[in-house]
């Protein structure tokens, strides 16, 4: 038995499925369907609404302007559309996600405070620290955000040419 099913019209990457369903078990899609929808603990139906399954929001900005605490109200308006993973930019407020430990500190602000999944972008200052890079990858930034104009010296710096070929 499942702990959820939602009823709906469900979007995949190939159609819309008429009445279909998605099961899921401890926060984890198990199964999506069409038809009968299986034995839950709870069943919500949706009617017509469209239900998108695994939906990524490739750019969110929920540090950027308050810090990690952005990342609550980030992530609860992604599931209530639908998002069940975002993927955050690294230019949070006050400090941008430069080395590994400011990547410690905003993972464990997601392990509190996110209700989705979450992947992060790392980003570099004006002058990379090689080190830091290392850092970011073994903490496993999913890619790296670097600015080509100056928007914020310290969290949107511009990267120049130089210092972009020292990261290749």
């Amino acid at each position: 038995m499942y702990d959820v099913v939602l009823i709906g019209r469900v979007v995949t990457p190939t159609s819309i499925v008429e009445n279909g369903w998605i099961a899921i078990t401890a926060g984890r899609i198990e199964a999506v369907g069409t038809g009968s929808s299986p034995q839950a603990y709870e069943t919500k139906n949706y009617g017509e609404a469209l239900l998108l399954p695994g939906a990524v929001d490739g750019q969110t900005h929920a540090g950027s302007q308050i810090g990690f605490a952005g990342m609550t109200m980030t992530s609860h308006a992604a599931v209530m559309g639908g998002v069940t993973t975002i993927v955050d930019m690294p230019y949070d407020h006050p400090v941008p996600v430069t080395t590994g430990a400011v990547l410690a500190e905003k993972v464990a602000a997601i392990n509190t405070l996110s209700v989705c999944d979450v992947a992060l972008y790392g980003t570099v200052p004006t002058t990379p620290d090689l080190a830091h890079v290392q850092e970011l990858i073994e903490g496993g930034v999913c890619a790296f955000k670097i600015s080509s104009f100056e928007a914020h010296p310290d969290r949107f710096p511009r990267i120049g040419n130089a210092a972009t070929l020292l990261l290749l």
